[in-house]
């Protein structure tokens, strides 16, 4: 604060499942993170980083990351173009000048990450028709729509697949039952049956 005014944040914070990750996996050991940032000037924001990389390194952290608000599954990364766009859910947004005080204060890009824009209005490439028309004939797979009464036993599934699927992905830090809980909560206000599917083999959720 100065003068009793808010003039910005920061986060600093240990994912305790993160350190037990492989380090080639991009944590690992001595891993520590800050994010939620927020700062009107330079200057504020080197001082909210500095106390944030002290309070890590009290800590014992050796390594930091960020921004990362709160975790990987939240807002992870740096928005460093595409500024003209609207927000996307779960990536971070930032203003542009952040990039050069982040630069500035030692910090080096250690991944890319992407956000692409689909036009929903067109129709799939002949290829994924193909597959999907291949998949239509096959009795031991079905594709259903979520069941939003049982939401939090669905989202439990569609979580779980997640976890299977991303654990060799740079970043990767399971959902632990509590998270997948919460994640269920946050997003079954913008869940609409016709727009999340479930693959099913012989039953069993894919």
């Amino acid at each position: 604060e100065r003068g009793g005014t808010a003039i910005g944040r920061i986060s600093a914070h240990i994912d305790t499942l993160a350190l037990e990750m492989p380090a080639a996996q991009g944590f690992g050991p001595g891993t520590g993170q800050w994010g939620l940032m927020e700062a009107e000037s330079e200057d504020v924001f080197t001082a909210l980083l500095a106390a944030a990389e002290q309070w890590l390194r009290d800590q014992g952290i050796t390594r930091v990351l960020g921004p990362i608000s709160q975790s990987i599954w939240e807002e992870p990364g740096l928005l460093i173009e595409g500024y003209d766009h609207a927000p996307t859910v779960m990536m971070g947004h930032a203003k542009p000048e952040y990039r050069g005080w982040i630069e500035r204060a030692g910090y080096q890009p250690v991944k890319q990450l992407m956000t692409y824009e689909l036009d929903i209005t067109q129709e799939f490439p002949p290829i994924v028709q193909r597959i999907i028309k291949s998949g239509e004939k096959n009795a031991r797979i079905n594709v259903r729509e979520v069941d939003k009464s049982r939401f939090d036993e669905e989202a439990a599934i569609i979580l779980s697949i997640l976890n299977d699927a991303w654990s060799d992905n740079w970043g990767f830090v399971p959902l632990t039952p509590p998270e997948i809980k919460d994640v269920g909560v946050k997003l079954k206000p913008i869940v609409f049956n016709d727009l999340i599917r479930i693959a099913e083999l012989d039953g069993k959720p894919v």
